[in-house]
C-alpha cells in the first residue's frame, strides 16, 4: 500500500513539473553555445563557410560537363551549378573550416581533378553522421 502512495505521489509530482513553465539560469557563454547549436540544426540556416570553385565560364554545357563529372568522382559530395551573368560557375562541397577543404583537396588531387580554388560563400552546414 505505502508503494502505491509513493507512486501515485512521484506521477502527480511530475505531471504538476509538466505543466509549469520551468525557467533556466545559467551563464551567458553556455545559453549562447545553445544558441548556436539550435542553429546549426536548423536544415535551412546557411553559414560563412567555404567552397572550390572548379568551374567558371560563358558556356552552360560546360558547366554541367563538368559538374556532371564531378559527381561521377564524388558522389556524396555536394554541387552547386551557379548562373552569375555572364558566366556559368561550378562550386563543390560545404566546408564549415579551412582544414576541412584542404584535407579534401588531397582527394581532388589523388583523382586528377584540376583548376580549383578556395572561395567563401554562404553553405548549407552539413548534417551530423
Amino acid at each position: 500500500m505505502r508503494k502505491l502512495i509513493i507512486t501515485i505521489f512521484f506521477f502527480a509530482l511530475v505531471y504538476k513539473a509538466q505543466s509549469q513553465n520551468v525557467k533556466l539560469f545559467a551563464d551567458e557563454k553556455i545559453m549562447q553555445k545553445l544558441e548556436n547549436q539550435k542553429l546549426m540544426n536548423n536544415p535551412e540556416a546557411r553559414h560563412n563557410g567555404s567552397r572550390y570553385q572548379i568551374f567558371q565560364g560563358s558556356s552552360r554545357g560546360t558547366a554541367y560537363a563538368i559538374n556532371a563529372n564531378f559527381i561521377s568522382l564524388f558522389p556524396d559530395m555536394p554541387t552547386y551549378v551557379l548562373y552569375e551573368p555572364p558566366n556559368f560557375k561550378v562550386r563543390v562541397g560545404d566546408f564549415r573550416f579551412k582544414f576541412e577543404a584542404i584535407a579534401f583537396r588531397q582527394q581532388m588531387i589523388q583523382k586528377g581533378v584540376t583548376g580549383y580554388f578556395i572561395v567563401h560563400d554562404k553553405i548549407n552546414v552539413p548534417r551530423p553522421k
